[in-house]
């Protein structure tokens, strides 16, 4: 159900409180059940998620937000105060606009741990950036779903050798420094740490060696 925001009351219309705690409780500061608001949604004190909900165009809060399910954004999120995620592993934010807020103290990336098949290691940007492979086998890499130009991403690979020296081909795009790429550590267990960064949607990733044979 979709709530235009400003609400248009009809005259008589009866309001009962189960109809209100539908949609918002405590002036906007707590979404619950689900609630669609196809306007600019502002916030001026805390603001609490209980569960799913979406804004149509704009969210502003000025006070501290927690989720404690998802909220999505489809255009811009201005976040002046603290967010906290109640369950870090369930709970999301998206925004397909721009996010705005205080500075970030801190966060957490997903790892994934693709695997070598056919020769072939595919690095998908949309499940994560940060993988852990084990170089089990030669590799041609491919790196899918990056984001568009003018946004930049860093990718992080830490290959763990099976005892055996093995052979990386990488996309035309990776650019290494003096043009040459690293040769992978083969002792068994020992681990390098790989960084690609793009700036141009994949055009060109430069390649970092973080360390080898740790």
């Amino acid at each position: 159900m979709a709530w235009t925001t400003p609400r248009t009351w009809v005259a008589g219309e009866l309001v009962t409180a189960a109809l209100m705690n539908t949609f918002v409780r405590d002036d906007f500061a707590y979404l619950k059940d689900s609630p669609t608001f196809d306007g600019s949604v502002i916030i001026t004190s805390g603001l609490t998620v209980g569960t799913s909900a979406s804004i149509g165009t704009t969210l502003a809060v000025t006070g501290a937000t927690t989720l404690s399910s998802t909220l999505a954004v489809t255009g811009t999120a201005t976040f002046n105060g603290d967010m906290a995620l109640g369950n870090a592993a369930a709970d999301t934010l998206t925004v397909t606009g721009t996010v705005v807020g205080a500075p970030l103290k801190t966060y957490t990336e997903t790892r994934t741990s693709p695997t070598i098949s056919g020769g072939s290691l595919i690095l998908d940007c949309s499940a994560g950036t940060y993988f852990k492979v084990a170089l089990n086998a030669n590799c041609t890499v491919d790196i899918q779903f990056q984001p568009a130009d003018g946004r930049a991403l860093g990718v992080t690979v830490i290959f763990t050798a099976d005892g055996t020296v093995r052979t990386i081909t990488w996309p035309a795009s990776v650019t290494w420094p003096s043009g040459v790429a690293p040769t992978m550590t083969g002792t068994n267990n020992k681990r390098d740490i790989i960084t690609l960064i793009t700036e141009n949607g994949g055009v060109t990733w430069f390649g970092v060696v973080v360390g080898q044979n740790y």
